[in-house]
């Protein structure tokens, strides 16, 4: 997961060019009655105008504060987007063990209220809920040798894993669009697309230069933790720790793990099914700049951002209304 790591401290301390992509290279159109078409072009980003989502689509996507992206979930101003993104008063980076850092919140939500929030779009925004919080490596080598492997100490690395979100408020003028909430759990084999603000990278269609251009991605659902390519070029004792953090998440649906290109930029940015609604949001990545990984894009589901909210008393309803009295 190494992209994120970038991401993480850059939200922490603080796409000009236009690449393009032939239409047969990206999408022939994805929808609900367009998911028979879809194009598998699992490596490289691709202009958002080549790709057709239902809906409010691309113009529900927003950049959220210095280098990551969000969506909006209601017309009157919810923002999703990830954690590592915001800044989670009374959860303040502390070191984890010898090689980590972490923000952590007491429960496995929190509800905020009105604490202060990232721009988004260059409007204020304020930060309304939020999960357990993030993990993340102090370098750009994976080593998690120190982290705790009892379970009591698997349970809390796989909160935060799963605890990488938040909900921001931002004063609109007026109803604007939104995606609509896919709360079910992720299927293995089910197409996907997401969407972000990637930094430079040197893949088909990704930015020659930084200026955060939006661009789109497209993959399918892993079935399990065994199948990211991420995951081989760890150390064993690493990939051991990894699987047994990740392999219970995926079962729940509590992540969503695709085999869709990534890179920096797109933490918080909408992870979509073939319908275009909303089923996750990106967090972590095992990609580099110069390097493609299947299987290798990680999001934590909308499923398990609902339990979240649940189990802090409130209503997701409250938040994800795009299509107020629709079920979620």
């Amino acid at each position: 997961m190494r992209w994120v790591w970038a991401a993480v401290l850059a939200a922490l301390g603080g796409l000009c060019g236009r690449a393009s992509a032939a239409p047969g290279d990206a999408f022939s159109g994805i929808g609900a009655d367009a998911a028979p078409h879809f194009t598998r072009v699992k490596e490289g980003f691709f202009e958002p105008e080549t790709v057709t989502v239902p809906g409010s689509g691309v113009e529900a996507i927003a950049r959220v504060g210095g280098g990551c992206a969000g969506e909006y979930v209601s017309a009157d101003g919810y923002v999703l987007t990830a954690s590592h993104c915001v800044g989670l008063p009374g959860a303040p980076k502390s070191r984890f063990g010898a090689s980590h850092i972490i923000a952590e919140l007491p429960a496995t939500a929190t509800l905020f209220g009105a604490a202060p929030g990232p721009d988004v779009d260059g409007r204020p925004s304020v930060l309304v809920a939020a999960g357990k919080g993030w993990v993340s490596p102090t370098g750009y080598t994976e080593d998690s040798s120190d982290l705790p492997s009892s379970p009591e100490g698997l349970e809390r690395l796989r909160a935060l894993a799963t605890g990488d979100w938040a909900l921001l408020k931002v004063a609109v003028d007026g109803p604007v669009a939104c995606l609509e909430a896919d709360a079910r759990p992720p299927r293995a084999g089910e197409p996907l697309i997401a969407f972000g603000f990637p930094q430079r990278a040197t893949r088909s269609g990704g930015p020659s230069s930084p200026g955060y251009r939006m661009r789109a991605v497209q993959g399918l659902v892993a079935a399990d933790i065994s199948q990211s390519a991420w995951l081989a070029t760890l150390d064993p004792a690493t990939r051991a720790l990894k699987a047994r953090i990740y392999r219970p998440a995926l079962a729940a649906g509590d992540t969503v793990l695709g085999d869709h290109d990534s890179i920096g930029g797109m933490s918080g940015g909408p992870v979509l099914t073939a319908a275009g609604r909303l089923l996750g949001v990106t967090t972590a990545g095992g990609e580099d700049t110069d390097r493609y990984r299947a299987y290798s894009s990680f999001g934590v589901s909308l499923k398990k951002i609902f339990d979240d909210l649940r189990g802090a008393g409130a209503d997701p309803a409250r938040y994800f209304a795009c299509r107020p009295g629709r079920a979620i």
